[in-house]
Parts: C-alpha cells; structure tokens; sequence
C-alpha cells in the first residue's frame, strides 16, 4: 500500500510540475509572439529572401512552443487522473 501512495504521490508531483512549466513556457510564447510581429513590422517591406526566412523559423519556433505548452498541459492532466485513480 505504501509503494502504490508514493506512486500517487510522484505522479501528482510530476502533474503539477508538469502544469508550471507548461504555464511559463506559454508565457514566453506570448512575449516570443510579440517579439516576432515586432521584427516582422521592422522587415516588412524587405523582399529578401533571408527575411523571408527568419520569419519563416520564428514562426516555426512559436508554433513548437505552443505545441510544447499544450502538450505538457495535457501530460500533467493524465498523471494527476492516472493518480487520482490509483
């Protein structure tokens, strides 16, 4: 019985920590986002192919951060119910 509380226990420590990190990563992501509209503003009327480009990687980086966020979000939400079940 003890052996099965440590394990509720970590999956809940695992869940919540899960949960904070998601959190600020999503609010680097918001302060990334207005960082990359910024440098699009500043870029906008290049037509090189270069600016195009690092747009183009911000953007992509932005988008994995999200994913990331969501993810470890929806990790934390299956450890604590895993646990909460056991």
């Amino acid at each position: 019985m003890a052996q099965l509380q440590n394990l509720r226990s970590e999956l809940h420590r695992l869940a919540a920590d899960a949960k904070k990190v998601s959190a600020e990563i999503a609010a680097f992501e918001a302060k990334f986002s207005k960082q990359i509209s910024e440098v699009e503003r500043l870029i906008s009327g290049a037509s090189k192919r270069e600016d195009k480009k690092i747009i183009e990687i911000l953007q992509s980086a932005s988008s994995t951060t999200k994913s990331a966020a969501a993810t470890l979000q929806q990790a934390g939400n299956a450890a604590r119910s895993f646990g909460d079940n056991l």
